[in-house]
């Protein structure tokens, strides 16, 4: 059972926890540069309470993944998938899993730029005028291979620095830097499943963003 040493009251979901791991990294200072990177861009022009930043997002999304996670391991095919996942990660409990799930989902984001996809979209355009595919520009700003968008490109960068700062299990820290690092991974593969949770159609991202939106520009949809 992960022991959850701080708590924050959260608008959307009320009092959540984060360990000491989540709260160290949370302490980084490339973390709380997130405080003054805006969720939505300018739309707080039209919905002036709409001041969400990336941090408080990514608190909730933290808290949504974990829960995701935290069910799964209550399924018949638990014991099958921990075992492949051992395999392939090193990873042997259940709360190895969680945490890893949860740090994903807490740093999911934390390449993002000032003005968050707003910046990006000034990036494609140009891209775009001087004929520079996407993924080439990302790799030569940000070092990293494999991506057509900036933040998370710079995100995997961070966390290679970031997860070889703050102590953690090795095999948490491993597994996390392959979810952040890696923008693809086979369906076959255990760690998909992982990268799912947070990366798909329907995700810890979306979940929190789409209700804590919705709350902050008056509106009634995400519940």
């Amino acid at each position: 059972m992960l022991e959850y040493r701080m708590q924050v009251r959260d608008l959307v979901h009320g009092y959540v926890g984060f360990t000491q791991v989540e709260q160290d990294v949370m302490d980084h200072p490339l973390f709380q540069r997130l405080r003054n990177v805006r969720q939505a861009d300018v739309a707080y022009y039209v919905y002036p309470s709409s001041n969400i930043s990336r941090f408080e997002h990514l608190l909730g999304a933290c808290h949504v993944a974990g829960a995701m996670a935290e069910n799964l391991t209550r399924s018949s095919e638990w014991a099958d998938y921990l075992n492949a996942l051992e395999a392939a990660t090193g990873i042997q409990t259940s709360d190895q899993f969680m945490q890893t799930i949860r740090l994903y989902a807490l740093v999911h984001d934390i390449g993002h730029l000032p003005l968050s996809h707003l910046f990006e979209r000034s990036l494609e355009s140009y891209a775009e005028v001087h004929n520079i595919p996407m993924t080439r520009l990302v790799e030569e700003w940000f070092g990293e291979t494999g991506f057509d968008k900036p933040h998370e490109a710079y995100g995997a960068r961070m966390i290679r620095e970031i997860a070889q700062k703050i102590d953690m299990d090795t095999s948490v820290r491993n597994t996390l830097v392959l979810l952040m690092t890696q923008k693809e991974i086979p369906a076959d593969n255990p760690l998909n499943a992982m990268k799912l949770l947070v990366d798909s159609s329907v995700d810890a991202d979306r979940i929190d963003f789409v209700a804590r939106d919705g709350l902050l520009a008056g509106a009634e949809y995400g519940k």
